[in-house]
């Protein structure tokens, strides 16, 4: 379908309209650069001068360019739309495999194929031991219970009075160790 009216005046006050988000973050010699450097043959200096940089500092600029935050972003929605681009081929070759029985990657492909329509789904039951030395820990509470000054009735009221007396034993053998 032709453009509008509507369309090319749109157009006409902003040429980048038509240009994605990522895109238009983009200077037009920063959006030039990745376009260029494929029919190089990756050679930055020249995908530079293309683009209209300096051919002084084509090599440096292409440097830089190729590390900015921007045309990276750029150049990744350039693959995609390349990647794309190619599915049409890619189905025919995948169709071609899996109507040839004696292909060897035959079964490798379809169970691809069948991944990608439903993945599996992965279950993994984790259990965790908590181990807690509960004897260090009342020696520990009986410790700081004598600093803060507990009572004897304190005392056996918290570890109970068989509890206290081991609990003092356990205090008095710690300490002797030290």
């Amino acid at each position: 379908m032709p453009p509008s009216i509507r369309d090319t005046v749109r157009e006409a006050a902003d040429p980048d309209a038509h240009l994605s988000e990522i895109a238009r973050a983009c200077t037009p010699k920063q959006r030039a650069f990745p376009e260029n450097y494929p029919a190089t043959g990756g050679k930055g200096g020249e995908a530079a001068r293309r683009a209209g940089y300096s051919a002084k500092t084509a090599s440096k600029i292409a440097y830089i360019v190729l590390r900015h935050p921007s045309v990276v972003a750029y150049v990744g929605e350039l693959v995609k739309a390349a990647n794309r681009a190619l599915t049409p081929k890619v189905v025919n070759v995948l169709e071609a495999i899996l109507d040839d029985p004696t292909h060897k990657d035959r079964a490798r492909v379809a169970l691809t194929l069948v991944e990608k329509a439903d993945p599996t789904e992965t279950r993994h039951n984790v259990q965790v031991t908590h181990v807690v030395d509960h004897d260090k820990d009342a020696v520990d509470a009986l410790r700081h219970m004598l600093a803060i000054g507990a009572t004897r009735a304190m005392l056996e009221a918290h570890f109970g009075f068989t509890g206290l007396s081991r609990y003092e034993r356990m205090l008095a053998l710690e300490d002797a160790t030290k």
